[in-house]
C-alpha cells in the first residue's frame, strides 16, 4: 500500500502559451500477491494483482498548455482526466538443477483513459478516451556461477495491443480501432554477495522499439490520423546494493536510467507532421532517472517493507518539431508492505 505525488511542468515555445503544471497531489496505490511451493517439488508459483485507480482516479487542472487537435499549435486549456487500470500477473519457476532455475510469467493489462479539455475559443469541449487490453510474457533463467555470484537473463517478446479510440472535438464522436506497440526486451543481470552483509547487483536491458514506427501508434498519437511515431531503440541500466546487519534489518538502494523511447518527430517544409514524437502525456518519451530506497525487517514469520522512490524525467523538442516545448516530470512514491 502506498501513496504517490506526481508533478509535470510544461513549457511551450515562447509566445505560444504560458507555462503550466499538472499535479496529482496524492494518488493511492495498492497491490497484493502471494507464492506457493508444494513440499518436495521443484516447481513454485506466484500471483500478483495491482488495481491502479480502480473505479477511476480523476485529475483536474487549469491553464495547461496543450496541442490544439485542429492545427497542432499550443493553446491554454482546462482539463480533466480520469484513469482506470488493472494488472493481474501469474508466474511459475522450475529448478531442475541445483544451480539453474527457469521462470515464466504472464501479465494481463487493462488501461482506460478519458480526458475532457475546454477553452474559451472551443465551440464545445474536446473529449478523448480509449480502452486497451493486452498480455505480456516474460521468460527468465538464473544461474549460480559460484557460491557468491549469480547470473540471470530474460527475454520478453513484443506485443501489439489493440485499443478503441473515441474522439469528439465538436464535430460528432468518431470511433476507431488502433494498435499500440510494446517492444521486444533482452535483459542481463549480475548479483554478487561481497560478504555476509553486503550484496551488489546490476541489470542491463535492451528494448527494441523501432519496429513500432511501422507496426503501431499509441492511442493519443493516433489523434493525428495515420502519421507514424518516431520510436527509438533504448538501453537502460539498474544498479544498487543490499545491506543486512547482524539483527533483522535490511537496507536497499538502487539507481536506474531509462532513455526516451521516442524522438521529437519530424515536420515537412509546409509544417505538416511526417513523424510524431514525444509529448507531455508520454512517460516513456521522457529521459528518466530513478532513485529507490528501501528497508525491511523480519517480524517473526512476517516481513515488513518500507520504500521511497523518486523519479525525475525530462525532454525538450526544438522549435517547429512535433515535440516542441520542454517537459519536466517529478514523481515521489512512498509505500509499505507486509509479507505473511
Amino acid at each position: 500500500l502506498g501513496l504517490s505525488n506526481i508533478k509535470l511542468d510544461i513549457t511551450p515555445p515562447p509566445e505560444q502559451a504560458e507555462p503550466g503544471t499538472i499535479e496529482i497531489p496524492v494518488a493511492p496505490l495498492m497491490s497484493f500477491g502471494g507464492s506457493y511451493r508444494p513440499e518436495g517439488s521443484n516447481f513454485s508459483f506466484a500471483y500478483i494483482a495491482i488495481p491502479l485507480g480502480g473505479g477511476g482516479v480523476s485529475t483536474k487542472n487549469s491553464g495547461i498548455p496543450a496541442k490544439n487537435l485542429i492545427n497542432n499549435d499550443f493553446i491554454t486549456v482546462d482539463a480533466t482526466a480520469e484513469k482506470d487500470a488493472h494488472r493481474i500477473g501469474l508466474g511459475a519457476s522450475w529448478q531442475g538443477h541445483q544451480k539453474i532455475k527457469l521462470g515464466f510469467s504472464a501479465i494481463y493489462y487493462q488501461d482506460n483513459l478519458a480526458t475532457v479539455a475546454s477553452n474559451e475559443d472551443f465551440s464545445s469541449d474536446q473529449k478523448i478516451s480509449y480502452e486497451m487490453t493486452y498480455n505480456e510474457y516474460l521468460f527468465g533463467l538464473k544461474y549460480q556461477a559460484s557460491d557468491n555470484v549469480f547470473l540471470s537473463g530474460t527475454y520478453q517478446p513484443s506485443v501489439i495491443p489493440r485499443y478503441k479510440l473515441k474522439i469528439d472535438i465538436g464535430q460528432g464522436e468518431q470511433v476507431s480501432d488502433g494498435f499500440d506497440y510494446r517492444p521486444t526486451k533482452f535483459g542481463l543481470g549480475l548479483r554478487v554477495n561481497l560478504n555476509k552483509y553486503l550484496t551488489t547487483f546490476i541489470q542491463y536491458t535492451r528494448e527494441l522499439w523501432e519496429e513500432g514506427t511501422v507496426k503501431g501508434r499509441p492511442p493519443l498519437a493516433s489523434i493525428l490520423g495515420v502519421v507514424p511515431v518516431e520510436f527509438l531503440n533504448t538501453s537502460n541500466v539498474v544498479m544498487g546494493f543490499r545491506y543486512q546487519d547482524d539483527t533483522k534489518n535490511r537496507y536497499f538502494f538502487a539507481f536506474s536510467h531509462f532513455p526516451a523511447n521516442k524522438g521529437e518527430g519530424l515536420s515537412d517544409e509546409n509544417g505538416d507532421v511526417v513523424l510524431t514524437g514525444f509529448s507531455a502525456d508520454d512517460f516513456e518519451g521522457l529521459n528518466r532517472q530513478h532513485l529507490a530506497f528501501g528497508y525491511q525487517r523480519k517480524l517473526k514469520s512476517r516481513l515488513l517493507t518500507a520504500y521511497l522512490n523518486y523519479i525525475s524525467a525530462q525532454n525538450k523538442g526544438t522549435l517547429g518539431s512535433p515535440g516542441e516545448g520542454e517537459y519536466k516530470l517529478r514523481v515521489i512514491l512512498l509505500g509499505s508492505g507486509l509479507r505473511f
